[in-house]
């Protein structure tokens, strides 16, 4: 499966332009975003983020987003990805891991912090399922913003975020 997903990533999520951009998917459903300004740390600080619009009686909202894409997925296995875009010039994948859904649910967001896009430019890290008919996106401009967006299905992706408290209407937008 992780070949597969590599080959996906490589002859269809980054196009004929270099860059990694969602096509044929029926539907796009931004869960969340965030201004930046400066570092993230520096974000965090002085206020400028935003928090996560995820409901959950406890614990993790994000873990929670990860368990409901288990749950409507029927526990499809999935794969985590990531890569960057050095300079903005191109995307570049840097790895792809089987995704363990009873464990480390948020470890792969670490990628953002230990593998920080080289001489600046955007980094992006995926959980797709092996179907590939879904495909969460997590977008990190290190100058300003951040962003998770799904994208599948429609009733696909207004399901997960049901699961953490998002409606989303028909034809609609959360932003």
């Amino acid at each position: 499966m992780v070949e597969d997903v590599k080959a996906w990533i490589n002859g269809t999520l980054i196009g004929p332009d270099g860059y990694c951009t969602p096509t044929g998917f029926e539907y796009s459903l931004p869960l969340y975003s965030t201004p930046r300004c400066g570092s993230f740390v520096r974000s965090v600080i002085d206020g400028s983020t935003r928090p996560a619009p995820f409901r959950v009686p406890s614990g993790s909202g994000y873990c929670e987003l990860i368990r409901s894409v288990r749950r409507v997925s029927a526990d499809e296995p999935a794969c985590w990805f990531y890569g960057t875009d050095p300079d903005n010039a191109r995307s570049l994948p840097s790895w792809v891991r089987r995704c363990h859904y009873d464990h480390a649910l948020d470890y792969a967001l670490e990628s953002f912090e230990t593998e920080p896009t080289r001489e600046g430019g955007c980094a992006w890290l995926g959980l797709a399922g092996a179907s590939r008919r879904w495909h969460l996106l997590h977008e990190y401009s290190a100058c300003n913003s951040f962003g998770i967006t799904l994208h599948g299905p429609a009733e696909f992706s207004r399901a997960v975020a049901a699961g953490v408290g998002i409606v989303a209407a028909p034809g609609t937008s959360l932003e």
